[in-house]
């Protein structure tokens, strides 16, 4: 993708939407986007698991070819992420890279938080039974999962997401992505109107490692639409 630079934007002299750069995620932003992760998910499974799982996890979204991880900076601050990998098996190969750190964190959870106990051991079980099993560049129907998107709290609402959200749509375009696949918390309203206006279909539910209730979408990519419903582009 190119860097994109955008001025303030502004309303009767009211700064409506901050001057922002948009680019793709270096190994030199995990630990800003670590922080928004942890400001943005204080009780997800993740989190739960700590800040040296969440850097091996941002760190491969920021070193793997098949992942498209962006963010938009502010006055030289990180203040919102996007991040996902095309195919299958991203989660199997960090634990493959990083067994160590994952295995630290089971632990963390375990002896911290009985809630997620269970949810842990039935995900870790599923994880590891398959890591001997090699993970398929992409999956035949070239199919993007959108893993998380962040915003810092200062700049919720100031309209930053969009634009973030469309780059990394047209960067999946650009690659010859067929769908995103995408499941946002059901009581994530702001992610469910997100999808909703950018056309995702809501195929149905699941319940998240956190135990909580997830809407499952997909959104093909032969045409996609911005906030007013004006079309974004085309696969």
């Amino acid at each position: 993708m190119t860097l994109a630079r955008v001025r303030e934007d502004v309303d009767d002299g009211r700064v409506v939407q901050p001057a922002y750069t948009l680019r793709p995620m270096s190994e030199g932003d995990v630990e800003q986007v670590v922080a928004l992760h942890q400001a943005c998910y204080p009780d997800a499974l993740l989190t739960a698991m700590g800040s040296k799982v969440l850097r091996a996890v941002y760190r491969s979204y920021a070193r793997s070819p098949r992942c498209v991880s962006l963010v938009a900076e502010v006055d030289g601050r990180v203040v919102a992420a996007v991040n996902g990998a095309i195919g299958e098996g991203f989660v199997r190969d960090i634990a493959r890279r990083h067994p160590v750190v994952v295995l630290v964190g089971i632990a963390r959870v375990l002896a911290t938080q009985p809630r997620l106990r269970e949810l842990l051991l039935k995900r870790a079980v599923a994880v590891w039974r398959r890591t001997n099993t090699a993970a398929p560049a992409e999956s035949p129907a070239r199919r993007f999962t959108w893993r998380s998107q962040a915003v810092a709290p200062a700049f919720r609402g100031s309209g930053l997401i969009f634009p973030l959200i469309k780059e990394m749509i047209h960067e999946l375009q650009a690659r010859g992505v067929a769908e995103i696949f995408s499941t946002p918390e059901i009581d994530n309203q702001p992610s469910m109107w997100i999808h909703r206006v950018l056309g995702f279909r809501r195929i149905g539910e699941r319940v998240s490692e956190n135990g909580k209730q997830q809407a499952v979408f997909v959104l093909p990519l032969q045409s996609v639409r911005d906030e007013a419903g004006a079309t974004v582009g085309q696969a």
